[in-house]
């Protein structure tokens, strides 16, 4: 709840900060500095996608990314299981 608050008041005041030519770019730095570089790139990318393609296509992307990750944690986690020796407790 506090985090959801604090975006809300933080986006609010760096509109306030801005004039109508900059408000895109100050929100941008803001995105940047609190979200990482990675979400601006993430979401311009699902931004081309919809608008290349269609959300449909971009939904099964993402199902794909979900479960090649899916099937690499399974494998990992047969693989350590395997692998594995039982922990020795001393007494």
């Amino acid at each position: 709840m506090c985090f959801a608050l604090f975006t809300v008041a933080a986006v609010e005041t760096v509109h306030s900060f801005s004039t109508a030519k900059t408000n895109a770019t100050y929100q941008t730095v803001f995105a940047s500095v609190t979200s990482g570089i990675g979400s601006i790139i993430g979401n311009s990318t699902e931004g081309l996608i919809i608008d290349y393609f269609n959300t449909a296509f971009l939904y099964f992307i993402l199902f794909l990314f979900c479960s090649v990750s899916a099937v690499c944690y399974g494998a990992f986690h047969i693989s350590s299981r395997k692998y594995s020796h039982p922990v020795e407790q001393s007494v």
